[in-house]
């Protein structure tokens, strides 16, 4: 029985494989109309899959190229950025620095300026000290403020005195020159003891 009941189910297997057979292909063995077009489905799905998946993969990689490429755009204007930002902030600085020079030279003329309208006599050993750079002059010309002229007239003898080899001097009054300042002309050239040109002295060996 055991053997029958194997048979039976062969012969219902060839029967069924048979029959799907000639559903498939009709008699004549071609295959049916219909035939295949799951198969065809399932091959074309394939297809279509593959195709999406290599479409995306290459508007992922399009995209991501995309970005690095703005990306390395933003950071190089950063950095632009940057770096013309701490050139605006150097040259602030040296601006600030340079405003601050002249804010304090400024400050140093008004309080010599000042000292010397308090004290007017200060302005005697100004000159004499410039005279002092005279030594070849026979005869000088000395310029100074209108309001320091009349000190000088009466210390004109003692400024003889200080330079043995000055034989002549005039004063004269310079509208032109600061209160404390004189400028000494003589044979050979011109002194300049200015309190501008003694105060751009002093601050250029300060930043030395």
């Amino acid at each position: 029985m055991s053997s029958k009941r194997v048979y039976k189910q062969g012969e219902d297997a060839h029967a069924f494989s048979l029959e799907e057979f000639l559903k498939q292909h009709g008699a004549d063995g071609r295959p049916a109309a219909g035939a295949g077009t799951l198969g065809g489905q399932a091959m074309h799905g394939g297809g279509y899959a593959e195709g999406y998946e290599a479409g995306f993969r290459q508007g992922l990689q399009t995209v991501l190229t995309n970005e690095q490429a703005r990306i390395a755009a933003f950071d190089s204007e950063l950095r632009a950025l940057v770096q013309r930002v701490e050139q605006a902030l150097e040259l602030w600085f040296q601006k600030g620095e340079d405003g601050l020079a002249r804010l304090a030279r400024e400050v140093a003329k008004k309080v010599i300026t000042s000292e010397i309208e308090a004290r007017p006599e200060l302005i005697t050993p100004i000159v004499r000290e410039a005279l002092g750079y005279a030594k070849e002059a026979t005869s000088v010309r000395i310029r100074v403020n209108p309001f320091d002229l009349p000190t000088l007239e009466e210390k004109r003898n003692e400024l003889l005195a200080a330079c043995a080899g000055i034989q002549g001097i005039e004063i004269v009054g310079d509208d032109a020159l600061s209160r404390g300042s004189t400028m000494i002309e003589t044979d050979g050239g011109v002194i300049d003891a200015t309190v501008e040109t003694k105060l751009d002295h002093i601050f250029r060996e300060e930043a030395a």
